[in-house]
């Protein structure tokens, strides 16, 4: 309204004052979110920019690459970082805009990839000649950040016929941005180790399918972790979610998720209710250092210019979680179970994150049917956060000690009962 009046114009001071006002109100509200969400305060509002050497360090200690994507209405332009170079390269949008979409469409659908693998092997090459082969990157591990698309770069090929996939030379994770890679989250300990979490079957009024094999899942892999809980049924509600979650070093959400692209907000499905994206600010310091959203599309949500996708994944970031598994497309149960389990068998053993996603897929690839090799089945799960390992609660030895000191004794104190029992007897 301002913009539109003339200076000089009797009403344009009294709209200069409407402006300032407000401009103080949202100040304002943006101190009350500095305080009442500190996590989220930082990661939305802090604006400190960290300088090449700053990543290069940190990604020489981690002994990885990192590439920024960022698409204009006419470029792509990249910014490759290994810990001794950078490269800045522009392409040309219209040469891979297409192939871009037509790649995260075919490997959502089975079908589609069955009938048609050799167009989706051309469509991985062209891609990975367009976005990966000029970066030289070595092998090993690499950090793939963009505000836009996300598309599964281990799924890419480095042949025509599309048996070479990236993933057998490189470990991907995401990241929102290199600040949130950067950044110190400070998460208190967690009290347990592992939570499952698992409704299985819905309150009838959600109208969602039954996920069988979800509560079987986790209680396989619970077992690779000491002072695990699973929540399954009418224990995985939306009250307790939000309860326990924040006392687990890693959460594992087995479940239906529901995202798209407009301005329809994300919903996470328990049992009873739904968790909506906006409620996950409720999870105050939270001990998680790793979220496991087995779910459908749970890194889909509303693209905004310069900001990313608004997804369940980038929920859970906000609040300070530095890790978090999600979904670009709707999910295959029983594979992506699989990788799931396997994953965390490897996260139990000490892996690193990203290093334990690429070895689960590998599994999955390697020692499973012929359809295991489609994209679609192991491609969907994709790593966002820091891959460093997670740390778990080890037993207490010392309780194991009393306990099998006191168990000693009693032993020793019944023996020593009984023979002087018989001795008694003797005489």
């Amino acid at each position: 309204q301002l913009s539109n009046l003339d200076e000089n114009d009797p009403a344009y001071e009294k709209e200069q004052l409407k402006l300032f006002e407000a401009k103080e109100a949202l100040s304002h509200y943006i101190k009350t979110i500095e305080k009442k969400y500190p996590q989220y305060y930082q990661y939305k509002y802090a604006d400190a920019v960290p300088g090449l050497a700053v990543l290069q360090k940190y990604i020489a200690h981690t002994r990885q690459s990192f590439v920024h994507y960022f698409i204009s209405d006419t470029a792509i332009y990249i910014l490759a970082v290994t810990p001794s170079s950078s490269k800045f390269i522009k392409q040309n949008r219209k040469d891979f805009n297409a192939g871009l979409f037509q790649f995260l469409e075919i490997c959502a659908d089975i079908r589609g990839l069955n009938n048609n693998y050799e167009n989706f092997a051309l469509n991985a090459y062209d891609l990975y000649q367009t976005l990966f082969k000029p970066l030289a990157l070595p092998k090993g591990r690499v950090i793939i950040c963009s505000d836009a698309i996300v598309i599964p770069f281990e799924a890419l090929t480095t042949s025509v016929t599309g048996n070479d996939f990236l993933i057998n030379n490189y470990q991907f994770s995401y990241v929102y941005s290199a600040l949130f890679l950067l950044r110190n989250f400070n998460n208190p300990p967690g009290k347990n180790n592992f939570l499952g979490i698992a409704p299985v079957s819905y309150a009838p009024y959600l109208s969602l399918p039954t996920l069988k094999h979800s509560g079987i899942a986790l209680d396989e892999s619970s077992a690779y972790f000491s002072r695990s809980s699973v929540l399954t049924n009418g224990k995985a509600n939306r009250t307790n979610l939000l309860k326990h979650l924040p006392d687990y070093t890693i959460v594992a959400i087995l479940s239906h998720a529901r995202a798209d692209s407009t301005d329809k907000e994300p919903l996470l499905f328990m049992a009873d209710s739904v968790v909506k994206l906006s409620e996950l600010q409720q999870l105050r310091n939270p001990s998680a250092e790793l979220i496991i959203l087995s779910a459908c599309q749970t890194n889909v949500g509303k693209i905004a210019a310069g900001e990313g996708i608004f997804s369940l994944a980038r929920g859970f970031a906000s609040v300070g979680i530095p890790s978090i598994t999600g979904t670009l497309w709707k999910a295959d149960e029983e594979s992506i179970y699989d990788v799931t389990k396997k994953f965390l068998e490897n996260i139990s053993k000490g892996m690193r994150k990203d290093d334990a996603l690429q070895k689960a897929k590998l599994s999955f690839l390697q020692n499973g049917s012929n359809k295991n090799f489609l994209p679609y089945y192991w491609a969907n799960m994709i790593l966002i956060g820091n891959g460093e390992p997670v740390t778990l609660n080890k037993p207490d030895n010392k309780i194991w000690w009393l306990t099998a000191t006191v168990s000693l004794a009693v032993i020793a104190l019944i023996i020593f009962i009984v023979k002087k029992r018989i001795k008694t007897t003797s005489e």
